[in-house]
């Protein structure tokens, strides 16, 4: 049973016992924390992938600014604006899917060696009931866990977008005004 006042997960004592009951509950959380665990790994695929896709599109672009686009950068301030703004989207897209991505810890139920000293001597649906709390309140953690990472991997996203939509339009500018090269200044 789930205590509205905190949100944990806790056995209620006075329940009548209807094993088939307990055990449909117990059934309905490992299935929920299973799949936790499955879109923890989903979104760490999602981060990875993204960072691997903007890693190679900035190294392009930088490869591109740093041999043919150089002296237009430099002639063409407004276009160099959109253009370096477009990279910081790009790279900052790359700083949230690697927040996405780290290493956090996970609660991980139930706690074998508590399992093992603990629950031995109580009856079966006593065990069945602690179990069902505790993993229960591993869903709430674990859920938060993956909303924040999701929307960190979302963010990625549509920075990803705006920063390559900038690009684009640099591009398509860039293009249609031609690439001048700088006139050397003479005194």
């Amino acid at each position: 049973m789930i205590d509205k006042d905190n949100g944990q997960a806790t056995p209620v004592q006075n329940e009548s016992i209807d094993p088939q009951r307990d055990i449909l509950i117990f059934e309905l959380i490992k299935r929920r924390l299973d799949n936790e665990w499955r879109r923890i790994n989903d979104l760490d695929s999602k981060a990875n992938n993204l960072v691997g896709f903007v890693s190679v599109v900035i190294s392009l672009l930088l490869g591109a600014a740093a041999f043919k686009l150089s002296s237009a950068l430099a002639c063409k301030t407004e276009l160099s604006i959109l253009y370096f703004v477009g990279l910081g989207l790009l790279l900052t897209s790359i700083i949230l899917a690697l927040a996405g991505s780290k290493v956090r810890r996970w609660s991980d139920v139930p706690n074998v060696q508590y399992l093992i000293q603990e629950y031995t001597n109580l009856p079966y649906d006593e065990v069945l009931k602690r179990n069902a709390g505790e993993m229960a309140n591993a869903v709430i953690q674990i859920e938060k866990q993956n909303n924040h990472k999701a929307k960190l991997i979302n963010w990625s996203w549509y920075l990803l977008i705006s920063g390559l939509t900038m690009i684009l339009l640099f591009i398509i500018i860039f293009t249609v005004t031609g690439a001048v090269q700088c006139k050397a200044v003479t005194s």
